[in-house]
């Protein structure tokens, strides 16, 4: 069967733009795969011994299967101003529909706040919204999603693709299965967990891309009342240093009343933040670095793995007395070794500047015997980042790029906006416009 539409990845951003395009063209066959399992299955054994299992040979259950890379727990709804870099693809006459649309999915944003930036220092705090969706209300949205499509798409699971090839009618899929699949337009929403797979696809097909700057570093975990007001100025704060020709730096995914998750990496795993089916009475944050010495996939996986080794296997490296404040220089000597002299530089900087309060109290006071933990390694931005037009189009007719795979950010809410613009502009090109969604917000069939 020839398909007129696939997608590959069932995150969010493909699952509302399949749902979307359903709607506006229901004649066309859409095919989506996904290469981990089905909601039910998704989960992490190794969580609470803060370690991977290896429990899936064929990737990881936290950030593969049905729903992308949080469905398996829960995680926070970033609104815009952040990572609005998605939007840059998005044309201007069809954004207040995007918006719209995204408003009846999960509620209209209560207004972007009057400053995104705001100077401490040297420090910036970047402003906006950031909501908690625990395990049963992401689960709830991606079934809404789900519930969306139409008979019109077909979903497969544990659908692996191996390969893809460009022919003059389309493309061809080479599934792990054996099986061959045509489709004439290609949708690549593999999320985060697809890198590798979405940088073979890019050179077999002649997309151009360059490698991101990766983010590398460690979480702290700490009763949730040790942190400070000043810190945690709204849900997700989000403090952002610049060390000169050294590199940046910055405060990262803050998950108050969160968990520590292992998310596998290659041949190790790293230490990511999650929230499950309500809040505990710890919070983590991650503190990340950022050099302008590009890091490979593989330098990654060798760090994560090395880390893994020296740490027993175990995202505990220590931990460090609160008492007086944290340890900065312990809290960096608990890392046993870093993926280059600039990043562990970067890293002291950071940790004098939130840690040891040069520039922000992190930590209020404490109670005795209280300590701080640190969890690691850490890694953010490891995709790469395709060269995109407006609608998320490649330079191949036909390929377009959706999701946290498009490179420009990460986040539920960008994930949605980026599906949304897609369709629109898909919509649009094949003159088959959407607006029923529009036309009837509180039907059944409003996405």
């Amino acid at each position: 069967m020839n398909w007129d539409y696939v997608f590959i990845g069932a995150g969010p951003a493909s699952l509302i733009a399949a749902g979307l395009l359903s709607k506006s063209q229901p004649g066309a066959c859409i095919l989506i795969l996904e290469a981990g399992g089905t909601l039910k299955h998704r989960g992490c054994p190794g969580m609470r011994r803060r370690t991977c299992t290896d429990c899936s040979k064929s990737g990881c259950r936290v950030t593969m299967g049905v729903g992308g890379s949080s469905a398996g727990f829960g995680n926070k709804m970033c609104r815009f101003p952040a990572s609005s870099e998605t939007l840059s693809l998005v044309p201007q006459e069809v954004r207040l529909q995007v918006e719209d649309i995204i408003a009846q999915l999960l509620g209209r944003d209560p207004g972007p706040p009057e400053v995104s930036e705001f100077p401490v220092g040297t420090v910036r705090r970047k402003f906006y919204s950031a909501d908690v969706l625990f395990r049963s209300e992401y689960g709830a949205l991606i079934a809404k999603l789900l519930a969306e499509l139409s008979h019109s798409v077909e979903l497969r699971s544990d659908a692996a693709v191996a390969s893809v090839q460009k022919g003059a009618e389309g493309f061809e899929l080479q599934l792990a299965s054996g099986e061959k699949v045509k489709t004439s337009k290609l949708v690549l929403g593999t999320g985060r967990s697809g890198h590798k797979f979405i940088r073979r696809t890019l050179d077999s097909l002649g997309v151009s891309y360059v490698e991101a700057e990766t983010d590398v570093g460690i979480r702290l975990e700490a009763r949730t009342g040790l942190f400070s007001e000043s810190f945690f100025y709204q849900n997700d704060p989000k403090f952002k240093v610049d060390h000169g020709e050294l590199g940046t730096s910055r405060t990262f995914c803050a998950c108050r009343g969160g968990h520590i998750v292992p998310v596998k990496f290659g041949n190790g795993f790293f230490a990511d933040g999650a929230f499950v089916s309500g809040l505990s009475d710890v919070t983590n944050v991650a503190l990340m670095v950022r050099s302008s010495q590009l890091l490979t996939s593989e330098q990654l996986d060798e760090w994560c793995r090395f880390v893994n080794v020296r740490s027993g296997q175990s995202l505990l490296l220590g931990e460090v007395s609160a008492e007086g404040g944290p340890s900065a220089a312990t809290i960096l000597a608990s890392v046993p070794v870093w993926p280059s002299d600039r990043h562990k530089s970067l890293m002291a900087e950071l940790l004098d500047a939130v840690v040891a309060g040069k520039q922000v109290d992190m930590f209020g006071t404490s109670i005795p015997g209280e300590a701080v933990k640190i969890y690691g390694p850490a890694v953010d931005r490891y995709w790469p980042l395709p060269s995109l037009s407006t609608g998320f189009q490649t330079n191949v007719e036909g390929l377009s790029i959706i999701g946290d795979a498009a490179g420009l950010s990460r986040g539920i809410v960008q994930a949605l906006a980026s599906g949304v613009g897609w369709a629109l502009v898909e919509s649009v090109a094949t003159g088959m416009l959407i607006d029923e969604v529009l036309t009837h917000p509180n039907s059944s069939k409003a996405a």
